[in-house]
């Protein structure tokens, strides 16, 4: 089954978007994929750490 895409427009900083883009370009990625991919781990690795108590959000 395929994943539901909701549309959302961010708007970047020019340098971030052109460093982004030679980051996505070095991985093979399309800047979009490149994108969903770094905040998908980011959000895993914060939503593993607050699993294990090593995140306190008090």
């Amino acid at each position: 089954m395929a994943k539901e895409i909701v549309p959302f427009n961010v708007r970047f900083p020019k340098d971030l978007h052109s460093d982004l883009k030679k980051l996505a370009e070095a991985d093979n990625r399309s800047l979009q994929n490149y994108i969903i991919t770094v905040l998908k781990k980011h959000a895993e690795e914060i939503l593993t750490k607050e699993a294990k108590g090593q995140i306190n959000n008090s």
